[in-house]
């Protein structure tokens, strides 16, 4: 009975918790709550299990009549149905009863202690069909709690009688099953080896069914007694000691302070699961959480925002309040299970921040902790948004919750992978042994100046040139920033270099084109000034500069430059020429123009690119007055001097507005000195000339140096003379008349260079003087000859008289050589090779001497003949081969005929080696290899050898066998569709197979400067190309042939529409549309660029515009209009008026 009471309150306790929200309609949650558990009112549901028909209480012909008394530990009911049995499914109806199928509730009684006795039990034989035996699979069942009331064991005894099933659920576990021996005589069942404590509340379930009406007059009853047992001395339950558990001790369901013990929390890392033991108690009907304030059990009066957690899962970042539980029906009422009142770290703080990293640090929190413990820091970030000191080229989308980024145990932290343009936010969280505290103070990045950037370009600037009646180019330049220092010395270099520069462009109007309300990035380059084109004169725009250090990190933006075309051309200084080449010396005037309708200040500093190419100097006039009617203006000018060839720009900056104006110089030399080098002999000498540009303009005097005289000395007519042999550097200034000399520079002749101050505009020119001796020693080496001749001394470029011959046994004199004897010979060239050293047979009469030098014998072999003659042969020598060591084909190719020379004395054998690999199955036949036609793709060898007695020498040839060329290909498209007065388009096509580099060629009415093809881009510049039809064709060749491809370039029209400043809607009008003509023509679609239509109207893709809006004026939008082949234009800002 026991047991069964114990199940009985575990089921009840699911069903009120479900059923609470109800229960509180009645009872205030205050009084139900703070009440002790309810005893008692403990109910029974009841189900039928039978299948394949429709319960009902009526009684048909055909019903079996269920009836049952239960007493669970002195809880009584008594329960009576009329159960329908006709068709009946066995099958289905005992799979329902064995799974307790709950679809098919009958009712439900209540236990009540001493209510019910044996009297009003009614017997089976009284119904209706008296003598049957009816199946009926009838079942209840019945859960509650049992309040310990003692400490000790459980012990269980079940009795019943005929035809009962029943199973017992404590904890989790089931005594008794449906239709086992195993329920039929059970008593004083132990329930497992577990010591209850004393008021401990301990869940239990319990099921009671029938499967058969009973026709034996016996009453139909369950009973079951539940006791508490002590612990015996071998740890046995001591039967003596049993006790029946009252029925007070039986509760329905609990306060959620009884509750509590069902839950197991564990303070070291906040972390709630249910207990195991208690299997049954509702879980799903409590949630878990965070509370801030001071929080009791069941009152909420000073507790705030309620943070849901999850059961079971570690929460590792919880804020400082109390950890609670609560039924998710009546949300105002708590159990508190712990509390994270926790102090946070302090002195939050960012040290160091980085394009990729943040550097934080803190100190610890004023928190008791054990002496051994260390503190774990959680790092929490969220991104903030775009750092204002970057340029943001897009929308940036942003995190709304901070996320862990990293733990660590120190008191500093190094975030990485950060983006370089982005701000961010930190917290950080202490973890303790008992939880977490609350977060740090928040600190934001951009409250710290980032680290290990360049710094940002300055004074941006932007001039027009190029300009037209349409159309003008901007000239940006900025200033160069200082490299910083690398971070702690890192690298070889002290300082970063920077290596390049983006610049970005943010249109804010346009005459045409589609353009961006986001700054873009337009181009990058190494240079400071970068030329942006195509802009219409009524266009506007900003600009943005920033530097990219060699290590890639990006520097802060520039200050924004403001470009208002129309302004620039206002206000730009325009010098004039604007172009300008002059010879070294020579010194031309430039003056500064203004449009006639700038009248703002004009004056300015003038600065050069390249101070040793020119240098320029102010030279203003101020106007004349000639009467009080007439004034001639004053101008602003300035001198330019070449000092240097070479090239460079010359700006004139107005102090007033920062804007500029560039002249580009080219400096070409003023004279030239020949010869260069010259050639001199100790003691004599030799003339240097100078010849000036025919276009040179200044002083043509001038003046020679030598940088040693003790190798040469000049005059000033160029005459140079040898004094020993070496090298001296010759110099020729050429400037302003040279000052009075009073000894020279010891060459012995009368020029300035020590005395004379040297003149801004001097030009200065140098050549190389190459003394050689005046005469030159000769030697013979008769190479074992005699007599060995003596050496003698001969003027330079003479030649040198031949000694008597030497002579050798058995050897022939051949002749006196620039080399040792030795290796190849070929007598019938003058040029021979002997020792690796190219030589020369001496010719006493025509060769001249130049260099110390020495001439050696060279000998053949004597050999006799049978009349007493002689005849003479070469020394033996090793055998050699000449040809090519390499012979490249195609796979197509027929068989290739290639003759090599074979030499050496004696005479050598020679041809294909049979040692060592063929695998080009070559042949050979009298001096010729041939390689056989059909060899697939690959590399191939054939060696070749030459033998005699003195040795043999082999060669390896390499036979490369490339696939036979096919015609190259062009790719891209075949036809260009441009809207007139485009600025430029660059096409971009695919070349493949060709050897040789692309070309285009144009019909004669297109200008060949404005179509270009550059590597694989075909450009054409629109200003000034009318409207029409062109044809350009791009050719590429290789071995195979050519191949040729023609794009027809169609120039249309601009496209217009009838809205210029606003669009209009009128209501009364049923066609509201905007029209366009020009281009390709129709049909022309249209979209929205930017901005939005008024609610209510939409603008559809034919340009009719339907719906409906209050009048008015509206914000501008900007539309897109498409003709029929995709050209396509972008108006400006227009505003949307309705009206009536």
């Amino acid at each position: 009975m026991k047991a069964k009471r114990l199940l009985s309150v575990i089921l009840c306790i699911l069903l009120n918790l479900t059923l609470l929200p109800m229960t509180t309609q009645a009872v205030s949650p205050r009084d139900l709550f703070k009440d002790e558990s309810k005893q008692g009112g403990l109910t029974i549901n009841w189900y039928s299990a039978s299948r394949s028909y429709t319960p009902t209480t009526a009684v048909p012909s055909n019903s079996s009549r269920f009836a049952m008394q239960l007493d669970i530990a002195g809880f009584n009911t008594y329960v009576d149905y009329y159960v329908m049995v006709d068709n009946l499914s066995k099958e289905k109806t005992l799979e329902a009863y064995n799974n307790f199928d709950r679809s098919v509730y009958l009712g439900s009684e209540t236990l009540s202690a001493g209510s019910l006795d044996a009297d009003k039990w009614e017997s089976a034989d009284t119904s209706p069909q008296t003598s049957d035996v009816r199946d009926c699979y009838v079942w209840g069942e019945v859960s509650g709690y049992i309040k310990m009331p003692r400490t000790g064991f459980i012990v269980v005894n079940p009795s019943k009688k005929y035809n009962v099933d029943y199973v017992l659920s404590f904890f989790g576990m089931d005594i008794g099953r449906w239709g086992t021996s195993l329920a039929m005589n059970i008593s004083n069942v132990v329930l497992g080896d577990t010591i209850h404590e004393k008021d401990e509340f301990i869940p239990f379930a319990f099921r009671v069914g029938k499967m058969q009406t009973d026709s034996n007059s016996s009453n139909e009853a369950f009973s079951l007694e539940i006791y508490t047992a002590d612990v015996g001395p071998y740890g046995y339950a001591l039967e003596e000691s049993k006790a029946l558990i009252p029925a007070e001790c039986f509760y329905s369901k609990l306060s959620l302070q009884d509750m509590q013990r069902f839950f197991v929390f564990n303070p070291d890392d906040y972390t709630l699961t249910l207990d195991p033991v208690h299997k049954s108690f509702p879980v799903q009907e409590y949630e878990y959480g965070i509370i801030s304030g001071d929080v009791n059990d069941y009152s909420v009066e000073t507790a705030t925002g309620f943070q849901p957690l999850q059961l079971g899962v570690n929460y590792v970042t919880p804020d400082s309040g109390t950890l609670v539980i609560r039924n998710k029906i009546l949300k105002t009422w708590y159990i508190s299970v712990g509390t994270a009142n926790l102090d946070k770290p302090r002195n939050m703080a960012i040290t160091r921040r980085t394009p990729t990293t943040c550097t934080l640090s803190w100190k610890v929190p004023l928190q008791i902790v054990p002496d051994d413990y260390k503190i774990k820091y959680d790092i929490y970030r969220r991104e903030t948004g775009h750092n204002p000191k970057f340029v943001s080229t897009s929308t940036m989308a942003i995190s709304n919750e901070s996320a862990q980024v990293g733990s660590t145990t120190d008191l500093t932290f190094t975030d990485e992978g950060l983006k370089y343009d982005s701000n961010y936010e930190y917290f950080v969280k202490a973890a303790y042994p008992t939880g977490f505290s609350p977060p740090s103070d928040i600190v934001n990045t951009d409250t710290v100046a980032m680290e290990e950037i360049p710094s940002a370009p300055t004074d941006l600037k932007a001039v027009p040139v190029n300009q037209t009646t349409s159309k003008v180019d901007l000239k940006l330049s900025w200033s160069a920033p200082q490299p910083r220092k690398a971070y702690r010395g890192k690298g070889n270099s002290p300082y970063v270099p920077i290596k390049e520069y983006i610049i970005y462009q943010k249109i804010t109007r346009r005459t045409w084109g589609v353009y961006f309300l986001d700054p873009q990035e337009i181009a990058r380059t190494t240079d400071t000034s970068y030329i942006d084109r195509g802009f219409g004169l009524s266009d506007e725009c900003e600009y943005y500069v920033q530097s990219v250090e060699s290590t890639g990190n990006i520097s802060y933006s520039s200050s924004p430059l403001e470009v208002s075309i129309q302004n620039l051309i206002d206000i730009a200084p325009k010098i004039t020429p604007d172009t300008l080449m002059i010879n070294n010396g020579d010194t031309v005037g430039l003056v500064v123009q203004y449009d006639d309708s700038y009248t703002g200040e004009m004056p300015g500093t003038w600065s050069v690119a390249d101070s040793t190419i020119v240098s320029v100097e102010e030279s203003n006039t101020d106007p004349i007055t000639i009467n009080p009617k007439h004034t001639i203006p004053g101008t602003i000018g300035a001198k330019v001097t070449g000092k240097k060839p070479g090239a460079t720009t010359v700006t004139f900056t107005n102090t007033a507005t920062g804007i500029s104006g560039d002249c580009n110089v080219t400096v070409i030399p003023a004279f030239k000195i020949a010869p260069d080098p010259l050639t001199v002999y100790t003691g004599e000498t030799g003339s240097l000339a100078v010849t000036f540009d025919a276009g040179y303009k200044g002083s043509r005097f001038g003046s020679w140096s030598v940088d040693d005289n003790t190798v040469a000395s000049i005059d000033q007519n160029g005459v140079v003379t040898g004094k020993k042999a070496g090298t001296a550097i010759v110099t020729y200034a050429s400037g302003l008349a040279p000052a009075t000399s009073a000894g020279g520079n010891g060459s012995g002749v009368n020029i300035e260079t020590a005395s004379r101050e040297k003149s801004a505009y001097d030009i200065v020119k140098t050549a190389s003087v190459v003394v050689k001796p005046e005469t030159f020693t000769v030697n013979f080496d008769p190479n074992g000859g005699s007599p060995k001749p003596e050496s003698v001394t001969v003027r330079h470029d003479s030649a040198v008289a031949r000694p008597v011959d030497p002579s050798m046994s058995d050897r022939q004199f051949l002749g006196w050589f620039t080399a040792p004897q030795g290796g190849l010979m070929e007598f019938g060239t003058v040029n021979l090779l002997a020792n690796d050293k190219m030589v020369k047979k001496w010719d006493f009469t025509n060769d001249k001497v130049t260099e110390d030098m020495t001439l050696y014998a060279w000998w053949g072999l004597r050999a006799e003949t049978s009349g007493g003659s002689s005849v003479h042969i070469p020394l033996p020598s090793w055998p050699y081969i000449t040809g090519p060591d390499t012979i490249n084909l195609l796979t197509v190719s027929d068989s290739v005929y290639q003759a090599y020379t074979f030499g050496g004395y004696p005479a050598p054998t020679y041809g294909i080696s049979d040692t060592e690999p063929n695998t080009a199955g070559a042949t050979f036949s009298g001096n010729t290899l041939t390689i056989p036609g059909g060899l697939g793709a690959g590399s191939y060898v054939v060696t070749l050898y030459a033998t005699n007695s003195e040795g043999t020498r082999t060669k390896t040839i390499t036979v490369n066998v490339s696939p036979a060329e096919t015609l190259p290909t062009i790719t891209g498209p075949d036809t260009i569709n441009v809207l007139q007065g485009f600025d430029r388009i660059d096409q971009e096509y695919t070349f493949d197979g060709n050897s040789e580099p692309p070309t285009c060629s144009i019909p004669p009415e297109l200008d060949p400067e404005k179509v270009t093809l550059t590597g694989n881009t075909l450009t054409i510049l629109g200003d000034g190309l009318d409207e029409g039809t062109y044809t350009v064709t791009l050719t590429a060749t290789n071995a195979a042939g050519t191949t040729t491809k023609t794009i027809t370039v169609n120039v249309y029209p601009e496209i217009t529409t009838d809205f210029v400043t606003e669009i209009e809607f009128f209501l009364s009008r049923e066609d509201n549309r905007i029209d366009a003509s020009g281009g390709a023509g129709g049909p022309y679609t249209f979209t929205l660029a930017s901005g939005a239509m008024p609610a209510g109207l939409t603008l559809n893709p034919d340009g009719t515009i339907t719906g409906t809006a209050a009048t008015g004026v509206y914000d501008p939008v900007s539309v897109e209009i498409s003709d029929c082949v995709g050209n396509s234009i972008t108006t400006n800002m227009l505003a949307v008026r309705v009206t009536d």
